[in-house]
């Protein structure tokens, strides 16, 4: 299964925001042993205010734990997770864009 963990923030930079993601997600790669076969990361910039980091093999509960600790920080954290990796971006963005009440980010892949 892939994953998208997706953050917007408008005065946030988004080097900081990308080293939230990998400090977070490189943690919980070393802290959780039971992962077989080990999961994959990879980081992403959409615009000046919009990240995300997508992968594979990253379990649905370690994902939430994630967003949730991303989403304390008062950052939108959007979270997609599919069978594809178009499909988890797809479902990050819709979710960003409910929360952002109807404004479109337009991405290419």
């Amino acid at each position: 299964m892939y994953y998208c963990l997706l953050l917007h923030h408008k005065t946030i930079h988004n080097d900081t925001k990308l080293m939230l993601l990998k400090t977070l997600l490189e943690n919980i790669k070393h802290s959780v042993k039971s992962y077989n076969p080990p999961f994959e990361i990879s980081y992403h910039t959409i615009d000046e205010h919009t990240v995300f980091s997508m992968g594979k093999n990253l379990s649905i509960e370690a994902l939430l734990q994630a967003g949730i600790y991303c989403a304390s920080t008062d950052i939108l954290t959007a979270i997609g997770y599919s069978t594809t990796r178009e499909k988890a971006l797809i479902q990050a963005l819709e979710h960003l864009s409910r929360m952002l009440k109807g404004r479109e980010i337009r991405v290419y892949i």
